[in-house]
């Protein structure tokens, strides 16, 4: 299975930035994707697309996010934000409908 995380800025209503872009790929072993979707929980498939975007110095920094790499980003488009903002702003994850069909709940 192949997943992709698109990780965005919402800087106003009708405004969002794009910060990154990724992809994981998870193995099944001999079950079709479907079977295996339909054991993993909404919640399960959060915590995975969280934990994969976590910085790689992660653990020594005890940082959920580059917060530097997210305002760099920004100030390219002319949005300014501190890092403090930056970790204040709440975490929204939207699965695509196609995909939450076909999960566990």
């Amino acid at each position: 299975m192949y997943f992709q995380v698109t990780e965005f800025a919402r800087v106003g209503p009708h405004r969002q930035i794009q910060v990154r872009d990724h992809g994981w790929m998870s193995t099944t072993g001999l079950q079709p994707a479907e079977v295996a979707l339909a054991t993993i929980s909404r919640s399960e498939l959060e915590e995975l697309a969280l934990n994969f975007l976590l910085p790689d110095d992660a653990e020594e920094t005890g940082e959920l996010q580059d917060w530097g790499m997210i305002q760099r980003k920004l100030a390219r488009y002319g949005v300014e934000a501190t890092i403090d903002e930056l970790k204040d702003a709440p975490v929204v994850i939207e699965i695509e409908e196609s995909l939450r069909q076909m999960l566990a709940d």
